[in-house]
């Protein structure tokens, strides 16, 4: 069955570092592992607004199940400006994570146009790779810098077969505010969509008419700003002929009260197998479901209503807390555990 991964591009970059090994005498490779820590940013390039002394940057430590880890050294470097333009404790920041997995760096002050590189690491987790983006000072307030989805309800939609609506993003600069007369078009989904094109209103709004198709099914929904490539958003749409109830596992190894558990050994990946039922207790086709771990990993239902999803191999013994959802209705979950075994 095919596993597709999606990632959102719009206001976070997911670092993953895999592991890989092996060698002669029979060794074999070493499946990849997911890292125990995940550093969330603001995207390769975030740009910002020159001349400008409150600029921040959000940094956000996660856990490999997708939980944020508060009580976390973050440090940032801006490996760029030299001693004398910037004072080091500007230069050189450490924070801890609060409860929400969140840190709130400065961002120096520069009075002009260009890139300047910016370092993240974690200073407790040597072996998590280090994270390089580009901080953008931009001058021109008619530049657009990021497109952001109008309605944060409309980030995961469900529709019924044929049912249609309205899916609108918001084009801003730099400086937050929105940008009119900006072209953007669809890159992925336009089969469901009455326009490819579409330039911002006066408050920045780029609208597409969505039509969802006739038999169940679901589709990333992506537009992208005309000429900057870079600057994009999706939104996740699922439509299905029945509503989704519940979603089961069917391959547990073992349960702890109502909570499914699935038992591999240190080193192997494994298979869970799902399915999602309707209100009558019927496989329901063509329903997108979504994981925690790894890291918004997903599935569509199959005409059995069955959707897998692979867990990575660990290296290490223990077990792991997991979820999994249905895309556009995220009342229909299931929790559910890994546990990693030596032979």
């Amino acid at each position: 069955m095919k596993k597709n991964f999606l990632f959102l591009m719009v206001v976070s970059f997911v670092v993953s570092i895999f592991g890989c090994g092996g060698g002669g005498g029979g060794g074999g490779t070493t499946p990849p592992t997911e890292p125990e820590y995940r550093i969330e940013h603001q995207g390769d390039v975030f740009q910002v607004p020159s001349y400008v002394d409150n600029n921040m940057m959000r940094v956000i430590i996660k856990n490999k199940t997708n939980q944020v880890v508060s009580g976390m050294m973050v440090r940032v470097v801006y490996d760029e400006f030299s001693a004398d333009e910037l004072e080091d404790e500007i230069r050189i920041q450490e924070l801890t994570t609060d409860e929400d997995g969140l840190c709130l760096f400065k961002i120096p002050r520069y009075d002009g146009e260009g890139d300047r590189l910016v370092t993240i690491s974690l200073p407790s987790a040597s072996e998590i790779e280090e994270v390089v983006m580009t901080i953008r000072y931009v001058i021109d307030d008619l530049l657009p810098t990021r497109v952001m989805i109008a309605d944060a309800d409309q980030a995961e939609i469900s529709l019924g077969p044929n049912e249609d609506v309205n899916i609108v993003f918001v084009v801003h600069n730099a400086w937050g505010d929105p940008v009119s007369n900006v072209e953007t078009e669809i890159i992925v989904g336009g089969e469901y969509a009455d326009n490819d094109y579409c330039v911002t209103d006066g408050n920045g709004r780029s609208t597409f008419y969505f039509v969802a198709g006739a038999t169940s099914g679901s589709t990333v929904f992506r537009i992208q700003v005309i000429d900057y490539p870079a600057v994009m958003a999706e939104v996740i749409v699922n439509w299905t002929a029945g509503s989704p109830a519940s979603i089961e596992m069917l391959n547990p190894s073992k349960w702890e009260g109502d909570i499914p558990v699935v038992q591999t050994l240190v080193g192997d990946p494994t298979d869970i197998i799902f399915i999602v039922k309707d209100d009558e207790g019927a496989p329901l086709g063509g329903v997108m479901v979504m994981g925690t771990y790894p890291a918004s990993a997903s599935d569509v239902t199959d005409a059995e209503g069955m959707a897998t999803i692979t867990i990575p191999a660990s290296q290490f013994v223990g077990w792991d807390a997991d979820k999994i959802w249905v895309v556009g209705n995220d009342d229909i979950y299931l929790n559910f555990k890994i546990e990693y075994l030596n032979l």
